[in-house]
């Protein structure tokens, strides 16, 4: 299992990877701020943000009831290597992505198209979005839209083999984009966040994709002994 990959890295990935989100959603998180306007205008794009946060830990806790089913493979050596190998890929996927550099992980999108049409209907018969209600039952909806970057976090949560756990790692990275997405909500109308810089961007994604490389390779590189040894019990494969 990858227990390394804690709430509080979801979190963070959630918060860098909001900049993703802006652009990607940007436009639904304005209009839940639109549709409020002149009533409570926090009060439908909470409701959104928080109906979101709940698709996405739903999707991890099905992704972790999937790491459940083969959790007797994954304790095995080959596959812990397996798994490393997937979560090493996919942080430096997303660093690059965020530093925008690819945009790979965004091809991941057309698995869940086929989805997403079948559920568009369903977001239609919401509209207007004028109650908290409506709004949050709009953003569960809104968690299932396809999304590399979402995509790219539910691989990793199949490797805490615990449905609980994969809803609980889905929901921080949620809450890592609550504050960007929830702003721009609010804002609507008002002005449009400028976000990051692109040097910020970059420096963020090659972080991010450089911890990726270092998360596979330390198994080799930390010693066993000395200050470093401490980093060991965390990025351990074992």
């Amino acid at each position: 299992m990858i227990a390394e990959l804690s709430l509080g890295a979801a979190l963070l990935l959630g918060a860098a990877g909001s900049v993703h989100c802006v652009l990607m959603c940007g436009a639904i998180a304005g209009a839940f701020g639109v549709s409020s306007a002149g009533r409570a205008p926090i009060i439908v794009p909470l409701a959104a943000s928080l109906g979101r946060i709940l698709g996405y830990a739903g999707l991890g806790a099905l992704f972790g009831l999937f790491g459940l089913g083969i959790a007797s493979w994954l304790q095995q050596p080959s596959g812990i290597w397996v798994l490393r190998a997937m979560a090493a890929l996919v942080l430096v996927l997303m660093g690059l992505q965020l530093a925008g550099w690819i945009s790979l992980l965004d091809r991941l999108a057309v698995i869940g198209a086929p989805l997403w049409r079948r559920l568009q209907p369903l977001t239609r018969r919401l509209l207007p979005i004028d109650s908290a209600a409506k709004g949050l039952a709009f953003g569960a909806l809104w968690g299932l839209l396809p999304c590399g970057l979402v995509y790219g976090m539910l691989t990793l949560s199949i490797g805490f083999a615990s449905p609980i756990q994969g809803a609980l790692f889905m929901g921080a990275f949620g809450l890592g984009t609550l504050p960007a997405l929830l702003g721009l909500g609010v804002a609507a109308g008002a002005s449009t966040p400028r976000g990051l810089s692109q040097g910020r961007k970059r420096q963020i994604g090659s972080a991010l994709a450089l911890f990726g490389v270092f998360f596979f390779v330390a198994p080799w590189i930390l010693p066993h002994e000395g200050p470093l040894a401490a980093l060991r019990p965390l990025l351990d494969c074992h």
